[in-house]
């Protein structure tokens, strides 16, 4: 099996909505030309592989090294005190992962984990190692479902724009964004049923390992 691996949320670039930073440098010192990195037999880039996730030296990484105050948006009047929710003292609340609960996104994709790829013309699927997480990314483009139940997960749906893959993501559940807590215990950051994300997958170069 070809192990590849993101040398910061993206060897393969990886962008979503004002929370994702852009990918930092390859892993090697020659980035190689789009037309060096591997495709499907579709002509489009192939992300299939293992992936590992960004670490800072010395580090495990995960959601609360990833991004901070500095690399978000700023807050619209009044928005900051509906993004920071107070812990309550009720573990099912302050860290519902320790109950099995479900991590929600982009935190489940965010720790120290690894992220397998599963790639066809049709779909892409995401499974990372944290919880067996699992998403369905259908690649058509097709509109977004109206009515539905908001899920932990939201509900992805990816397009190509030239060599990129675009995905797109609504219809989430109000849940925790991250796990900064443990960096701040007063700032529990939530999303609300209104969060959109927009990620974008770029191969940069052809590391595999065997």
């Amino acid at each position: 099996m070809n192990t590849r691996f993101i040398p910061s949320l993206a060897g393969l670039a990886l962008l979503a909505t004002a929370y994702f930073p852009v990918a930092g440098a390859p892993i090697h010192a020659q980035a190689q030309t789009t037309s060096q990195i591997p495709r499907a037999p579709d002509g489009k880039p192939d992300f299939s592989g293992i992936w590992d996730t960004p670490k800072p030296p010395g580090g495990r990484g995960g959601g609360a090294t990833v991004f901070d105050k500095a690399k978000m948006a700023p807050f619209k009047p009044g928005g900051e005190a509906l993004f920071y929710e107070p812990r309550t003292g009720n573990p099912r609340h302050d860290e519902p992962r320790a109950f099995c609960m479900p991590s929600g996104f982009p935190s489940a994709f965010l720790g120290p984990y690894p992220i397998q790829i599963v790639q066809t013309p049709k779909y892409m699927v995401m499974v990372t190692e944290f919880m067996r997480v699992t998403r369905l990314i259908p690649l058509d483009g097709r509109p977004h479902a109206k009515d539905i139940e908001p899920t932990f997960y939201g509900e992805p749906i990816g397009h190509w724009e030239g060599d990129t893959l675009v995905v797109d993501a609504t219809n989430y559940k109000r849940w925790s964004l991250d796990d900064w807590y443990y960096q701040n215990p007063k700032e529990y950051r939530m999303h609300s049923e209104a969060f959109h994300t927009i990620e974008r997958f770029r191969r940069t170069d052809s590391i595999t390992n065997d």
